[in-house]
């Protein structure tokens, strides 16, 4: 049974903790006996800080910070499986959490800790994510950008990771790199300004700028 609709069923009355085991399939959990009978299971740190043991008798009053404090460590589970995958954005981790049901209170606690952590930096997330999209993706500065605005990244965030990235870009001559690429794989149209054309869309959906499009298609049908 779940802790809160333990407490829905406790009425106004007290009762005494019999036994709390860990459980055999989830270390990082304990069960608890009530008067003899399994009652609820709860995170074994959320156990410790509030005391929960054998002997104490337990009411309402005592088990409603216990549910607000257990309400944060699922939040704070979920978000760290969340990001077990790889970053994520703080607004991806709000969207997520918030689609499990969990409150703006447990979810607000849980990103505060993250931050403090350095767990969720949206400055950290925007770099990586720019970066890994040039090397992986082969995208352009408008493609990062479209793809951090998506994921809620602000504004400045967004400006620091395309500076990196357009320096980063420059030096490797990535446009001109990936016109070629793709002019050669397209030697089997004869029509030059369809040959063209079809450089000029793929590098444009790719997400790079028009007049950097414009001079590697140039050079390349000269």
């Amino acid at each position: 049974m779940e802790l809160c609709d333990y407490i829905d069923d406790l009425g106004s009355g007290s009762r005494t903790v019999t036994k709390v085991v860990s459980q055999a399939k989830r270390r990082d959990r304990v069960s608890v006996f009530v008067d003899g009978e399994f009652a609820f299971g709860l995170s074994d740190e959320v156990a410790v800080r509030h005391g929960i043991r054998p002997g104490i008798a337990i009411d309402r009053l005592l088990l409603e910070p216990v549910n607000r404090d257990e309400a944060v460590a699922s939040c704070k589970r979920t978000a760290l499986r969340y990001l077990s995958y790889r970053m994520r954005s703080e607004r991806e981790i709000r969207r997520r959490l918030a689609k499990d049901g969990a409150s703006l209170e447990a979810i607000d606690a849980v990103l505060g800790h993250l931050r403090e952590i350095g767990l969720v930096d949206d400055d950290v997330f925007a770099k990586a994510f720019a970066r890994d999209a040039t090397i992986t993706r082969k995208w352009g500065p408008h493609r990062i950008a479209r793809g951090l605005r998506q994921a809620g990244v602000d504004p400045e965030a967004v400006e620091h990771a395309l500076a990196e990235v357009r320096h980063q870009l420059a030096d490797q001559n990535a446009v001109q790199t990936l016109a070629a690429k793709r002019w050669n794989q397209l030697y089997g149209v004869n029509d030059l300004i369809r040959r063209k054309k079809r450089v000029y869309d793929y590098l444009l959906r790719k997400g790079f700028d028009y007049d950097e499009i414009r001079r590697a298609v140039d050079s390349l049908s000269s």
